[in-house]
């Protein structure tokens, strides 16, 4: 426990090394890591704060070049600067990753006292903080360390580096879609902790705060990983616009192909989080709802089509109140959810908000969306929305929309799961919506 308690002491001490130092010395600390990966050491946290590097030089100042390449095409410098860039902003980036695990996981599992609402700081840090070790793992062995090598090997005037990045991306794949499933999950943990442990909120600001954190938010660093990838394509695509297609040292036909490829491993990467957040916010729905649904349950395999406040006036009331409409489907669990926000004395345990069902429509009967506008410029309406099933209209209060981007999405997700969208008083309003929408789908009007 000394040791542990030696290595908080010793965070409020380090410094960073030293800006000035000699040609040779400089020329040494760039052909090595910027941070090394430690197992737990006695003192893990000073020995990665202590070895960081700020003011990388550039490439000319890197390689101390002066008028010898005054002879050289502009396109060349420019692309070996980028090709340069490239390497400086990966050990950046590597550093970004290791923020997450020295100054989060480290310091949260070496604090003496229990900062979480439940288990260990170690239980908890484990299960948020500690996939960004194996991300930092991925991109150092298999792509800092054989582009500084290669930058080593045939500096200044380096060719290319997509068969670097083919073989990283077949390492890279599997990790990242993994990554990008938890991602979502482990933002909401953290989120959700914060309410809950007044301890564990200090332990993010004061981390924040730290003068190595760069007074950045515990989010920016989670999500460096996924800022990253969508950064290579461009990085790539920069540089192709200086690379000459019959140089076989640029590497033009290999570049396109790894940009392609990277495009592709991003997109993947989006859809899975897409898919996750998704999960979220139906987990988080279904523990919000404190009444009991008509038909059945919110099922955790639902996509949440649309989920936005709409505001209603109560007959003999001037106070306008707000209604929360919720769209889930499509599918076998496709309904309309208006809901109703309850009283602060019975949040959840989180103080996330509460919510009473007002009405349910199961999209197994036909749901009708009836619309219609006080003004005749769309951009100034105020919509008035009303839904209805099997006929019946519910003793619901009209809704109310300013916006016709609202209205507009409303409509998608109405449509999606069989409704359909009719339009009170005859005007344009519908036709414009199906424009913007997309939809081809018929007009009906009353």
């Amino acid at each position: 426990m000394a040791v542990l308690m030696a290595t908080l002491c010793s965070l409020e001490t380090s410094t960073l090394r030293s800006g000035e130092e000699s040609k040779a010395t400089r020329t040494t600390s760039h052909t090595t890591a910027p941070i090394t990966s430690l197992p737990i050491a006695s003192d893990p946290v000073k020995d990665f704060l202590s070895g960081y590097m700020l003011d990388l030089p550039d490439w000319k100042n890197y390689w101390s070049l002066g008028p010898e390449i005054d002879s050289v095409p502009k396109k060349e410098i420019q692309r070996q600067n980028l090709l340069h860039e490239l390497i400086t902003t990966e050990g950046g980036f590597l550093h970004q990753v290791q923020v997450v695990h020295y100054l989060y996981y480290y310091r949260l599992i070496l604090d003496s006292s229990t900062m979480v609402s439940r288990g260990s700081n170690q239980e908890f840090a484990e299960k948020t903080f500690s996939f960004h070790q194996q991300i930092y793992h991925l991109h150092k062995t298999f792509l800092y360390d054989p582009l500084l090598k290669r930058q080593e090997t045939e500096g200044p005037w380096i060719t290319s580096f997509p068969d670097i990045f083919q073989r990283w991306l077949s390492e890279a794949t599997p990790i990242y879609l993994e990554f990008c499933r938890l991602y979502p999950h482990l933002h909401s943990a953290i989120k959700v902790e914060a309410t809950k442990s007044s301890y564990f909120q200090r332990f993010l600001n004061q981390t924040r705060d730290h003068r190595f954190g760069n007074r950045l938010g515990w989010d920016s660093y989670m999500k460096s990983p996924i800022v990253r990838i969508q950064r290579y394509p461009m990085l790539f695509a920069h540089s192709l616009r200086y690379s000459e297609q019959t140089n076989e040292r640029h590497g033009y036909q290999a570049i396109e192909t790894v940009i392609l490829d990277l495009q592709d491993l991003a997109r993947k990467c989006g859809v899975e989080i897409e898919r996750a957040e998704n999960e979220v916010r139906i987990e988080r729905l279904r523990a919000q709802i404190n009444s009991t649904l008509k038909a059945g349950v919110i099922s955790p395999h639902a996509n949440i089509l649309f989920d936005e406040d709409l505001s209603y006036q109560k007959r003999g009331f001037g106070r306008v109140t707000q209604l929360r409409v919720v769209v889930l489907g499509p599918g076998v669990y496709s309904m309309v959810l208006i809901l109703s926000k309850i009283s602060k004395l019975t949040q959840m345990n989180d103080d996330t908000d509460s919510y009473e069902l007002v009405e349910q429509f199961d999209a197994r009967n036909p749901i009708t969306l009836y619309l219609t506008s006080r003004d005749s410029e769309i951009v100034k309406e105020l919509f008035t929305l009303v839904f209805s099933q099997d006929g019946h209209q519910p003793d619901l209060p009209k809704l109310s929309c300013t916006t016709l981007t609202s209205v507009t999405e409303l409509f998608k997700a109405v449509r999606a799961i069989g409704g359909e969208l009719k339009d009170i008083n005859r005007g344009n309003i519908v036709r414009e919506i199906l424009s913007k929408s997309g939809s081809p789908g018929t007009l009906t009007t009353l």
